[in-house]
């Protein structure tokens, strides 16, 4: 079977977004919080306070109801810096500082209990303002004494421990911002701002590859999915961009509470096809705040200039899928995203046209295709 599908080509542009301000954290105002979603809740505890005190307190904000509750405080020190993950399940809690040094703890919240539960530590030195890709990946961070690291580590959630992993390109780096499977930005160990980025591609030890570079070289901001806000490019200067990534950086609006660095984030499946991100807490450089905003978008409705025809096939497709875009296709660089939005290939550029997709899982799929200022969009789905 070979179907045809004419999809909109996609520019530089505002995507059709919206911001909404809702209840205030209910904790002291703080930033380098940490934070996780799971089953319809956003959970953000920890970091550092207006008193310059480190927290251990968490909370959990209900979507349904738009109201925040009080949790279990994590039975340790209070922290920042920490770096989160979840499968949707529990959540868990890696690294930071508590002021006599950096961590290398791991632990591990359920909702059904309200309980914090300690895990096996990182076989290594502790770490802070590490960045956290896929499902249970730790990358770079900055170790004691300043010391920046470009190691990456991968946990097993089922067997509870460690395995390392391709070491991220270019510098070690601190404070950058990851998504479903790439690391962008950051700092590094002279703070320098950086602007480039890597994907990475799920194997054992691994494979990175280049992202475009941000449009501007930030550290501090915050990340999650496809998303990048906010983020400084020095000790003076920082941005409310809201920054989304297809196949290439677009903007959505920006974020209305100004600039900020070292905010919680986190993102949900909203309704009728949108996507819903929480942003808030973080600091302007002036005070810390303690503010809870959710952006709606709905990543299919930018702004449309052209349309092309692009045929993929066949469809569904086993193991490879072929795509023809009436042009030349050596240059086009693609993406494949799931049904849940998250990025699960990236590649520069197609080559001949042919894309093995025989280690993706079945399901539904949406391939973008770039070139340039080009970026169409179509479905398909694998069966075997």
């Amino acid at each position: 079977m070979r179907w045809t599908t004419i999809v909109s080509i996609l520019i530089s542009g505002s995507c059709i977004a919206q911001w909404t301000q809702l209840t205030d954290l209910p904790g002291t105002a703080r930033d380098d919080a940490a934070s996780f979603a799971i089953d319809g809740r956003i959970y953000v505890g920890t970091g550092r306070e207006v008193g310059f005190g480190y927290t251990n307190d968490w909370f959990a904000f209900d979507e349904a109801s738009g109201t925040w509750s009080a949790i279990a405080s994590l039975p340790a020190s209070g922290r920042q810096y920490c770096t989160t993950f979840s499968n949707g399940v529990h959540g868990y809690l890696f690294g930071g500082t508590n002021g006599g040094g950096p961590l290398n703890e791991l632990w591990r919240y359920d909702p059904t209990q309200d309980l914090w539960e300690q895990r096996e530590p990182l076989p290594g030195p502790g770490r802070y303002a590490c960045a956290s890709m896929l499902e249970g990946h730790i990358v770079g961070g900055l170790l004691a004494n300043g010391i920046t690291t470009n190691e990456h580590w991968s946990y097993d959630l089922v067997l509870d421990e460690w395995s390392p992993r391709a070491a991220l390109p270019g510098p070690g780096r601190h404070r950058a911002a990851a998504g479903e499977g790439w690391v962008m930005g950051g700092a590094d160990e002279t703070y320098t701002a950086l602007s480039d980025g890597y994907v990475f591609d799920g194997g054992d030890p691994g494979v990175w590859s280049p992202m475009e570079d941000l449009p501007n070289a930030l550290y501090g901001a915050d990340a999650t999915g496809q998303v990048i806000i906010g983020g400084a490019s020095s000790d003076t200067v920082l941005y409310h961009d809201v920054w989304y990534y297809l196949s290439g950086w677009f903007t959505l609006n920006a974020f209305p509470g100004g600039g900020r660095r070292g905010g919680a984030i986190a993102s949900s499946n909203g309704p009728g096809g949108q996507s819903w991100l929480y942003y808030g807490t973080g600091t302007d450089l002036v005070q810390r705040h303690n503010d809870w905003w959710r952006l709606s978008f709905d990543p299919a409705n930018i702004n449309e200039h052209d349309q092309m025809l692009t045929t993929v096939f066949p469809n569904p497709a086993s193991n490879e899928l072929r795509v023809e875009t009436g042009a030349d296709p050596l240059n086009k660089r693609y993406v494949i995203v799931d049904a849940l939005g998250r990025t699960v290939r990236l590649s520069t550029p197609l080559g001949t046209g042919s894309i093995d997709v025989s280690q993706l899982a079945m399901g539904q799929y949406r391939l973008l295709i770039d070139a340039g200022m080009e970026r169409t969009r179509s479905n398909f789905m694998i069966i075997r």
